[in-house]
């Protein structure tokens, strides 16, 4: 029996220009952990005043 995996994918800007150059998908999320199947998905979105960041969680095997 395998273990869930989890893995992330983020993003950042600052005045609405791109900080990291990742991109903020599920399938880089997935690819990011080598997960093969996918079982749930989380977006977390931040922001404050000049700063925003997005954040997707994968879950799954």
């Amino acid at each position: 029996m395998r273990q869930v995996k989890q893995s992330k994918a983020a993003c950042r800007s600052i005045f609405f220009i791109p900080v990291s150059f990742g991109k903020c998908t599920i399938g880089k999320a997935a690819e990011n952990g080598g997960l093969k199947q996918i079982q749930s998905v989380d977006y977390k979105y931040f922001n404050i005043l000049i700063y925003s960041s997005k954040t997707v969680e994968v879950r799954g095997k």
